[in-house]
């Protein structure tokens, strides 16, 4: 068995043409996975449409909440007007906008789901059928291992990010548009001064792109190459007994599962500062900022209340 060469050099630092012809080679990559997962998904896009009317649906109800806080406060407490069924009325709408929504929320979590797995399905079809098709000298310098994580775990990853980005981005912008016209609605400086915040949040995200992108990308392969190495160890542990190989596979291994580790590694440290913490720092600010108008609106309204009256020429 020769050694991969790859896996020879795992530990060591790519140089700059390396690195450049690795980039080069990711954006293809990403232009082609992205055309497999339009053309996996294509036959579902009426599920696509109808999931997409029910989150704007269920958006629109989730919203119909702050508009019912809002009616109150105007029509019950600022002029302390105690009627009972108003009151039971926007609690009662409120609550079972809220409960529809999360009803069709779910529903439309099980289609976006169920497409999910049918185009995933589709992909390892595929992508199987075309490993069948490769002629035998395909094989007698492929690995095992890595045909293996390329059917099965980059098909489930493929499956995380129909989810995500059907699911958890399409729900997100919905929402985000129905806030936004409801704050619009409630008082446009309001929304103004939260819209300030969505370029440093499409900043960040623009900035995670760039810096993980290549680590991410880094870290499978190398997963790829750990799964392949183990297999092709496994399946000629006599041979390796025989040749005394045994130790120059185990400094292998090791070399790729060390740089593994650091790219991983990197993958946890760009989660870390700029995904969670950043967004949490944002969402603060923007809670500060709220509360600093409300709080100088309700001190220009208590100056007004409190200052004397001026007597009519």
């Amino acid at each position: 068995m020769q050694p991969d060469s790859t896996s020879l050099n795992a530990g060591k630092p790519p140089t700059a043409a390396e690195a450049a012809e690795t980039k080069r080679k990711a954006r293809n990559t990403s232009r082609q996975a992205a055309r497999l997962l339009r053309d996996a998904a294509w036959p579902e896009r009426a599920h696509l449409l109808w999931g997409t009317l029910g989150l704007a649906l269920a958006a629109a109800l989730e919203m119909l909440g702050p508009l019912a806080g809002k009616v109150m406060i105007d029509r019950v407490l600022l002029p302390r007007n105690p009627d009972a069924a108003l009151i039971v009325g926007l609690l009662l709408g409120s609550l079972i906008a809220g409960f529809a929504a999360s009803w069709l929320r779910y529903q439309q979590l099980l289609r976006l789901a169920g497409l999910a797995m049918r185009s995933v399905q589709r992909i390892r079809e595929r992508v199987y059928a075309h490993v069948l098709r490769l002629p035998m000298a395909f094989f007698d310098r492929a690995i095992t291992g890595q045909l293996v994580t390329r059917v099965t775990n980059d098909t489930e990853a493929a499956k995380n990010l129909y989810v995500q980005v059907l699911f958890v981005g399409l729900d997100s912008t919905i929402v985000l548009l129905g806030a936004t016209v409801a704050m619009w609605w409630v008082d446009p400086h309001l929304m103004l001064m939260v819209g300030v915040m969505l370029p440093a949040a499409v900043l960040i995200m623009v900035l995670y792109r760039r810096w993980a992108a290549g680590a991410v990308t880094r870290a499978r392969e190398l997963r790829s190459q750990l799964n392949a190495h183990v297999a092709e160890s496994i399946a000629g542990v006599a041979v390796l007994q025989a040749a005394n190989a045994t130790e120059r596979f185990n400094l292998q291994f090791a070399q790729l599962n060390d740089a593994h580790y650091k790219t991983r590694l990197r993958t946890v440290f760009f989660n870390a500062w700029l995904l969670r913490p950043t967004m949490e720092a944002l969402k603060i600010v923007m809670i500060a900022l709220v509360i600093g108008l409300v709080g100088m609106r309700g001190e220009g309204m208590l100056a007004t209340l409190s200052a004397p009256s001026t007597p009519l020429a």
